[in-house]
């Protein structure tokens, strides 16, 4: 399942209450560095002719659709950054981070901003640093056995759980890992991260 707009929702989440999404990707495919056996837009495949979301038309839509909730007394509890893969894969990930917090500061002060991420790139200082202004980083950890992440998540780069576990803690504890916990075979294989 794809997200066909840049803003959509919001959805009930039990964790994050009344969510309104941010999908920083085409909307036409999924971009991301990981391809999980376990995705819900399916596994990676390139279109030579999608488009990443320009940041004003982000900032645009995003001012339009607070204002309208503010303006019905609709409250939002988070804007959460998800989508059709990765969201800060995009270029200007760390911008519109900055743009959204605006926006939620004269708008809607009481709304979180939340992160929904593969932890891939934390390790750049610029994801790293828009990261720490947020409410709530959510990062993705599907095992602590490198070869059943490679097996659950599929890189498509090099991956190092112990890179990524030294990068997880300069967040010093304020992040929530997120972790599918299943059993299953896959390709003939034995998955149980349990």
């Amino acid at each position: 399942m794809l997200f066909n707009k840049i803003i959509f929702g919001p959805v009930k989440s039990r964790r994050l209450g009344t969510s309104l999404g941010v999908n920083l990707l085409p909307d036409d495919c999924k971009l991301c560095n990981f391809n999980c056996i376990y995705c819900e837009c399916g596994f990676n495949f390139t279109k030579p002719d999608s488009h990443l979301p320009q940041r004003d038309d982000v900032k645009r839509i995003l001012k339009e659709t607070l204002t309208d909730f503010n303006r019905k007394n609709e409250h939002i509890d988070t804007i959460t950054f998800a989508g059709n893969g990765e969201p800060t894969m995009h270029p200007q990930f760390a911008e519109i981070i900055d743009d959204v917090i605006e926006l939620r500061n004269s708008i809607c002060p009481t709304t979180k901003v939340s992160v929904l991420s593969n932890a891939t790139l934390i390790n750049k200082p610029k994801i790293f640093d828009a990261l720490q202004k947020i409410d709530n980083n959510i990062l993705k950890l599907d095992s602590g056995i490198e070869d059943t992440i490679n097996l659950i998540n599929q890189p498509v780069t090099k991956f190092s759980l112990e890179r990524t576990i030294e990068h997880l803690r300069q967040f010093k504890g304020e992040l929530t890992v997120q972790t599918l916990f299943f059993r299953g075979k896959y390709k003939g294989v034995e998955i149980d991260n349990t």
